[in-house]
């Protein structure tokens, strides 16, 4: 089981727009040691898409050296090109991942649903060796439903606002945080 509690990472960098490795273990071991069941590296929060593959690797092999065995690292493999997310999850395993997860994600905010991508999703499912889960960007909550119906074995769900429906349940969380409940 990955557990029931992942934490999406950011990615720290360094006063001069380095990845700050050091800090990144720091973060990882103080999530795990406040109650994450593990940590998520290399998703949309860490700005995977902006970062080159060595670093990537590296923040892989961070988080591993952080907490080991004591929780789950997901190494999030998924890119926009199928083959370059399989080169990634190559690396992943090199590096020692033993949770290794292609997070697909499309990085458009909010993903209108026709561009949900969950047939490429399906399609790295059964290229790679590995789980592979789903990153979403859409509004509401019927896109990642369908990704877990489609196989998807770890699920990212952002609060995605649409300001034009209110009846969205992401527009309520909005509202219900800032104190405006209808």
């Amino acid at each position: 089981m990955l557990g029931e509690v992942l934490t999406a990472t950011v990615t720290p960098f360094d006063a001069d727009g380095n990845v700050d490795y050091d800090r990144y273990r720091e973060l990882c071991g103080f999530l795990v040691d406040n109650g994450s069941d593990g940590v998520v590296v290399n998703g949309t929060t860490g700005e995977a898409s902006t970062l080159s593959e060595e670093e990537r690797v590296g923040l892989i092999r961070a988080a591993l050296e952080a907490i080991g065995d004591r929780a789950t690292v997901i190494a999030g493999t998924g890119t926009n090109s199928t083959a370059h997310s399989i080169d990634l999850t190559e690396q992943a395993h090199e590096a020692g991942a033993p949770e290794v997860t292609a997070l697909h994600t499309v990085t458009i905010y909010p993903t209108p649903v026709h561009l949900a991508g969950l047939e490429r999703m399906t399609r790295l499912a059964g290229l790679l060796e590995v789980p592979v889960g789903y990153s979403d960007h859409t509004v509401g909550r019927h896109v990642a439903l369908a990704a877990v119906a489609r196989g998807a074995q770890a699920l990212e769900k952002h609060l995605t606002f649409d300001k034009a429906d209110d009846r969205s349940l992401d527009n309520a969380v909005e509202r219900a945080q800032r104190g405006i409940i209808t």
